[in-house]
């Protein structure tokens, strides 16, 4: 698992620069978080990590943080 890969890539497909994708990063706030992105997002998951994420837990997402630990298969906390 490269985690700074998935970080590069996840901000290119936000078109955000990667170091803006720290932690604190609000997906919803400071990025377009459409549909597209957010299809694009499973995909990268499974592209990076082989892991198929719940459609309803990524939606209720709204930092970098949280998808983090989604990915990670860690509890989310704020």
């Amino acid at each position: 698992m490269d985690d700074q890969k998935f970080i590069e890539d996840f901000a290119a497909l936000l078109e955000v620069s990667p170091e803006r994708i720290t932690d604190d990063f609000n997906m919803v706030e400071e990025a377009v978080w459409d549909s597209l992105a957010f299809l694009s997002t499973i995909a990268l998951i499974d592209t990076h990590y082989q892991k198929v994420v719940d459609p309803m837990a990524l939606q209720e997402l709204t930092t970098f943080r949280e998808l983090r630990a989604l990915v990670h298969g860690q509890s989310v906390e704020a």
